[in-house]
């Protein structure tokens, strides 16, 4: 087994890459002796070359003093970054946040498992459609501190995307998975509360698809690699 980790923030967002049971291919080859069994060793690895594989959209404010994913002319903002400061932020409004983890174009089909910090300073997390919920994480006292999540689009797997060309040959590329994309302050904040919000921590762990017979039964070890630092 091989364990990859990456670690950035986002708040703090922290990525795993793992491949379990299963993850060989094997190449017959034939030569003047012996036939001879090479056996290499697949993988399923985030896209590193776009922020390690887990970054969100930059922000700015607009005319209206919002944090949005774009300019006054409506023009899309594509930095991805690793760590955004929301300087000045008021109760109950809603800011624009898109932390996303990508899938490298050599990965193979793999379970994708996010897990997303819990705080009373946000009263909500505005999580994909494409992402089922898991389990409550909760710490010795019994409170949620965390939600586990598990991507469920696409028969709920994980894998890079091929792209026909005009030409009629294919290119394989990395896909990029939106985990939510707003945040809500919560309304109930006031003076007398501490001047720095909570961070949001996002982590964020493949389990190959190979060898296990659904997510639920991936769970166990995108578990394990999720609750490392």
């Amino acid at each position: 087994m091989k364990n990859t980790k990456l670690v950035a923030t986002l708040g703090a967002v922290a990525l795993v890459a793992a491949v379990g049971l299963g993850s060989t291919l094997a190449y017959l080859s034939d030569n003047a002796g012996p036939v001879t069994n090479t056996f290499t060793l697949s993988k399923v690895t985030f896209d590193k070359e776009l922020q390690g594989g887990l970054a969100e959209q930059e922000v700015i404010l607009d005319e209206n003093g919002k944090y949005v994913h774009g300019d006054a002319d409506g023009n899309e903002r594509i930095d991805w970054v690793t760590s955004i400061n929301y300087a000045k932020v008021t109760p109950n409004e809603t800011v624009e946040k898109n932390p996303t983890a990508f899938i490298g174009k050599d990965s193979e089909p793999a379970y994708l498992f996010v897990r997303v910090s819990q705080s009373a300073d946000f009263s909500n997390i505005n999580m994909s459609e494409d992402f089922k919920k898991v389990a409550d994480i909760k710490d010795d006292n019994g409170k949620v501190v965390a939600i586990d999540y598990v991507y469920n689009g696409n028969d709920g797997i994980a894998a890079p995307t091929v792209v026909e060309k005009e030409d009629g040959t294919t290119e394989t590329t990395h896909t990029a998975y939106e985990i939510f994309d707003k945040v809500t302050i919560a309304a109930n904040l006031d003076s007398k509360h501490a001047t720095d919000l909570d961070a949001i921590t996002v982590k964020a762990a493949l389990i190959q698809a190979e060898g296990f017979d659904n997510a639920d039964a991936a769970y166990a070890q995108a578990a394990s690699l999720l609750a490392q630092d």
